[in-house]
């Protein structure tokens, strides 16, 4: 048995922007941990100078996708963009990585009216 080390990061997200990674019932953060297989996150629940704190552990490569897909969802981007031919764009992931299979879902946008 192969004992693989893990690490923890911690990030801090502006309070105004971590809903971004949250989303809608939480979907942000299931989304987050279906795709970079991080063993345990963690959002700080109250607000520390309009920050709060996320935490990850898991791997090196895990831990640092999670980080590059925060990254993505606070500027407001989709994780995987297509090629330029419309073509989806196949996810690259870290030597190493694990993301775990997952059915396609459609995703619907809901007006704030």
């Amino acid at each position: 048995m192969e004992i693989v080390p893990t690490i923890t990061l911690r990030m801090r997200v502006p309070e105004e922007q971590i809903g971004m990674v949250i989303g809608s019932q939480g979907v942000g953060l299931k989304r987050l941990r279906e795709e970079t297989g991080v063993g345990s996150l963690t959002v700080e629940r109250n607000s520390r100078g309009g920050q709060r704190l996320v935490e990850v552990t898991g791997t090196q490569e895990q831990v640092q996708l999670a980080q590059e897909v925060v990254q993505q969802m606070l500027q407001g981007g989709a994780v995987q963009t297509g090629g330029g031919d419309g073509a989806p764009a196949t996810p690259q992931l870290p030597a190493g990585a694990y993301a775990p299979p997952h059915k396609k879902k459609k995703w619907h946008l809901r007006s704030a009216c």
